[in-house]
């Protein structure tokens, strides 16, 4: 029986609902019948158009339902306690709408929780001495007076405009989609455009000024040797260039090219003191992770070291190549031999523009 007839009912006869009887009776509806319509022990039903529910109403029972006005079959929602609407997501209790810039709007605050994920990064890639990054720390590295101006946003379930949340993109090198926007899947993914595999655009095109150093890995992808590149802006900021050298002798044309300009970005690195000539060495999994943007490129200092690697693959000349032999795979002498063949050439072509580029880039001005 609906429920406004039930009133309806009653309320002709009010003289007695003062009575005795009347109270035990109003009391027993009250109970099984107010109480069921609740949703406390029995099936719940919200009417809504077209399905949709306000954002964060919660619907308690054993068995729920959204019934459409324009559709008389109901829509079950499994599970108790949970909330649907047509359209909608459905996560803790709590209905969100589909939105495609804030999907959780009405939930805790999106940037405190990706403030925990980047905070465990970033301590989890801290060297033994380094001081530990702490909410207090933080905010003094992103240039806030005091602690209180991101405690707010921690705190209060709050989400804070993009012009904050870029700080983090700056000082850190988190990925800006991810901290601004919540999209992507790791919080380091590179935020660098990268065209092409020349390693040399990246000492014609950047401003050098800003970068303290250039760090390497190497690794295996598919069962060939290669080199990741990654920048050091200061003591806090590391990024990775989104791609992988060529640092192997199975090389055609174009890989001949892509292997020795890889050499001259050493060279020319190492002349202007930005090459860090410490190597790193990856497996196949730190390799992934790293690319993925799954741990900060500053935790590669953590890695395995290959000593004297950069010092000697830059020794190409014929008895500094034979000495090599003694120390380095057939591998690391054949890629010696491909980039000794073919140096020549391409600093003919290339080596006076590409001067000219690094001074201006380190604001020295062009060569006259």
């Amino acid at each position: 029986m609906d429920i406004d007839k039930i009133f309806s009912m009653i309320w002709k006869g009010k003289q007695w609902i003062f009575s005795r009887v009347g109270v035990m009776i109003l009391s027993f509806i009250g109970k099984h019948i107010i109480g069921r319509k609740k949703g406390e022990n029995s099936d719940t039903y919200i009417m809504c158009d077209n399905s949709n529910v306000s954002d964060g109403n919660i619907v308690i029972g054993k068995r729920n339902y959204i019934i459409q006005k324009d559709n008389s079959n109901p829509i079950s929602v499994e599970g108790n306690g949970n909330v649907a609407g047509n359209g909608n997501n459905v996560t803790n209790n709590i209905i969100y709408t589909n939105n495609a810039h804030n999907m959780k709007e009405n939930a805790n605050s999106w940037f405190s929780e990706r403030f925990k994920i980047m905070l465990s990064i970033l301590n989890d890639a801290r060297s033994f001495n380094e001081k530990e990054y702490t909410v207090e720390y933080v905010s003094s590295l992103i240039g806030l007076n005091n602690v209180e101006g991101l405690k707010i946003y921690l705190t209060q379930d709050r989400e804070p405009d993009d012009d904050f949340k870029k700080k983090f993109v700056d000082v850190f090198g988190v990925n800006q989609e991810w901290i601004v926007y919540g999209r992507g899947k790791f919080p380091f993914a590179s935020n660098i455009t990268f065209w092409g595999n020349n390693p040399m655009d990246i000492l014609r095109r950047e401003d050098l000024k800003v970068i303290n150093k250039f760090i390497i890995v190497i690794g295996e992808v598919e069962g060939r040797r290669h080199a990741c590149i990654i920048r050091q802006k200061n003591e806090t900021c590391y990024e990775l260039y989104p791609k992988y050298f060529i640092l192997h002798s199975n090389v055609g044309g174009t890989g001949t090219k892509r292997l020795v300009e890889f050499y001259r970005f050493l060279r020319e690195a190492h002349k202007i003191k930005k090459l860090d000539c410490t190597a790193y060495v990856a497996n196949k999994e730190q390799m992934n992770k790293l690319m993925s943007g799954e741990f900060s490129p500053k935790k590669v200092e953590w890695f395995e070291v290959e000593r004297n690697f950069i010092d000697d693959f830059m020794c190409i000349r014929e008895d500094e190549i034979e000495k090599n032999k003694r120390f380095w795979d057939e591998e690391f002498i054949l890629v010696q031999k491909i980039i000794a063949a073919n140096i020549k050439d391409y600093d003919r072509i290339n080596q006076e523009c590409d001067l000219k580029c690094i001074k201006k880039n380190l604001g020295e001005g062009e060569i006259s």
